[in-house]
């Protein structure tokens, strides 16, 4: 099943005082709104958020903070982040503090607000770094750091785009939000611009959403449709929730294909049936995939069985 591609700007009102759950494409769309709810499973949060590129995700969360606020950075982040914090939000009084996020007697220094250069005594409002640093690959420990962070009241916000959910999910390690350049492993083809970001309750998810609207920074429809797939490559686990498998279930990975009692969808890397680097289905395999249970009949075959070979198969197995 793939969800349709929704491109109106605006929605059906059945009356004056109707509140449709879709109004303005901005605030809210169909196709915007799956691949929202999907990275929330992925991550395991509570509620996703999908912009027009990274930076405009690292940028919606960052104005969440107010002037005065202050935020202590990890010294080795991307360059697009790095200039967000001292060249862009500066302008508007918000306070960013570098320090090595592997040092934590200096983390803790700087979230407790001991120390600080310009004299501040209240502790910071938040901690941003990156697990698997862009681009010197430094790792950080999440779990180390968020408890060092709630212990003075820090918001803990991590980049996770290095590492994606399948590999770890920031959110059950002690993170608050969760940021993605989806451009880079989630879409993972170079045709995509965009940005995700997830939250751990709902009241981070409101000002969060906030941001979202009000700056208008959103992922297209169509954009949001490609990035869906991310789903569908190897980030889905066998612990995730069924509901989002069967909403995505294209998958374009390299490995040999498996196809499930006629759900699933082959990949296209797939060779086609009778090309030279396929291999015929042995009868052995097929027989032995059809005495299984109808409905979790498997087949795995990239290849031409013959006449007799498919005669053995299960009804429910298909030939790639």
């Amino acid at each position: 099943m793939n969800p349709p591609i929704y491109n109106s700007s605006t929605y059906a009102f059945e009356s004056v005082e109707s509140m449709p759950r879709w109004d303005y494409a901005r605030s809210g769309n169909p196709t915007r709104d799956f691949l929202e709810r999907q990275i929330a499973q992925l991550e395991h949060g509570t509620r996703g958020f999908a912009f027009a590129s990274g930076l405009a995700a690292i940028h919606a969360v960052l104005s969440i903070f107010k002037p005065g606020d202050r935020i202590v950075v990890g010294s080795n982040v991307y360059g697009g982040t790095y200039s967000q914090f001292n060249e862009h939000f500066t302008r508007w009084g918000l306070v960013s503090q570098p320090v090595d996020t592997n040092d934590y007697e200096a983390l803790e220094a700087a979230i407790s607000g001991v120390g600080v250069e310009d004299g501040a005594s209240e502790p910071a409002k938040a901690v941003y770094f990156e697990t698997l640093t862009n681009p010197l690959l430094q790792v950080n420990d999440v779990a180390a750091i968020a408890r060092i962070a709630h212990k003075y009241g820090a918001i803990v916000i991590v980049d996770n785009t290095f590492v994606t959910p399948y590999l770890q999910q920031p959110l059950d390690l002690g993170a608050d939000i969760v940021l993605h350049s989806a451009t880079k492993y989630l879409a993972g083809h170079s045709d995509v611009i965009a940005g995700l970001a997830v939250v751990r309750d709902d009241k981070l998810g409101e000002r969060v959403y906030y941001a979202q609207n009000r700056l208008g920074g959103i992922l297209p429809p169509a954009e949001s449709d490609v990035s869906r797939r991310l789903a569908c490559v190897s980030n889905v686990s066998k612990a995730t929730p069924s509901p989002l498998r069967t909403g995505c279930l294209t998958t374009r990975s390299s490995r040999p294909s498996t196809i499930r009692a006629s759900k699933a969808v082959a990949s296209p890397a797939t060779p086609r049936r009778g090309s030279k680097a396929s291999a015929a289905c042995s009868a052995s395999k097929w027989s032995k995939a059809s005495t299984r249970r109808k409905s979790s009949t498997t087949c795995t075959c990239s290849g031409s069985p013959s006449a007799s070979e498919r005669s053995k198969a299960s009804p429910n197995c298909r030939v790639v």
